[in-house]
């Protein structure tokens, strides 16, 4: 018993040092080997330098967590009650029903990134990526991004070649969520329209105004949509992983599916604003004395 004991203690702490960890924050949110800029892009530490923390303290979030991460802590023995969950949401595979709201959930404190999950307003705290600086560039070029999830469970392999051959017919720029935070930055800059199954590339796309094709296989581009009052069926629906329907689908792409986001600076200034709320609202807590923004947060947020 004593050693089984050990080694789970020794499996959880191996585990748990695979977090990073800054100014005594442990943050907790996906790092997949193959690289992903949402997943990386939609964590509070890349915008926030929080000091002080309460000990042992983590955050949890942004990106997909299924239960709302309550069993991922639980299995790396880390306890809800000295943990925040920030931004994060779920992505049920059928886009419809989007699920009961959320009432309560065991965290010190929690927001979560879809607004129909939640029953209070205050809840609501879309990623935090919204923050980011280089949603402030309008388009540079009247270019067209191809932009595809690389995780071959969403845009399977066989794809890859025909969807190069396909952009390239088409006048297209292509480029996949494994790429770096420079490289995407560029190509965003560089597009008026986006056409995308990322859910990020949606999101940052829609907030910095540009048109955007969204091609949605599961609950969260709904939810997206509903966020910013966009029309959901306006997605274009795509089976996840399936060579042919997202072939299909681009194929049959025209200039009237894109969307564009009314009043899309009120709207980004709205979600920064609602995480900058929360962050006051865990100073407020105690939770951290203070926290200071980071270079990579916009101008617009700052005093």
């Amino acid at each position: 018993m004593r050693l089984i004991k050990t080694l789970k203690k020794k499996w959880g702490n191996k585990s748990n040092a695979a977090f990073p960890q800054e100014n005594g924050v442990t943050y907790i949110h996906h790092a997949p080997s193959r690289g992903n800029i949402g997943d990386f892009l939609c964590s509070p530490r890349h915008y926030f330098t929080f000091h002080t923390p309460l000990q042992g303290l983590h955050i949890v979030g942004g990106g997909v967590f299924v239960g709302l991460a309550v069993d991922k802590l639980m299995r790396h023995n880390i306890p809800c009650d000295n943990a925040i969950l920030w931004g994060a949401g779920q992505s049920l595979r059928s886009p419809e029903p989007l699920g009961e709201p959320v009432a309560d959930l065991p965290y010190l404190d929690w927001a979560i990134r879809d607004r129909a999950s939640v029953l209070s307003d205050e809840r609501f705290v879309p990623c935090c990526s919204c923050l980011h600086a280089m949603l402030d560039v309008a388009p540079q070029s009247d270019r067209t991004l191809l932009f595809l999830n690389a995780d071959p469970k969403v845009t399977a392999e066989d794809n890859m070649r025909w969807t190069q051959n396909f952009a390239q017919k088409n006048g297209w720029d292509l480029l996949f969520n494994n790429c770096s935070e420079q490289t995407f930055t560029a190509a965003l800059h560089n597009s008026q329209r986006i056409i995308t199954n990322s859910y990020h590339g949606s999101y940052w796309g829609l907030l910095s105004g540009r048109k955007v094709t969204v091609l949605g296989y599961s609950s969260k581009f709904i939810h997206l949509l509903n966020n910013v009052d966009l029309p959901a069926d306006r997605m274009i629906k795509i089976d996840r992983g399936d060579s042919d329907s997202l072939q299909r689908q681009l194929a049959s792409i025209t200039d009237g599916d894109g969307l564009v986001l009314d009043h899309a600076a009120a709207i980004l200034a709205d979600c920064r604003q609602r995480n900058l709320a929360f962050a006051d609202q865990l100073v407020a807590q105690h939770i951290f004395s203070e926290y200071t923004l980071k270079q990579r947060v916009s101008e617009s947020c700052r005093p």
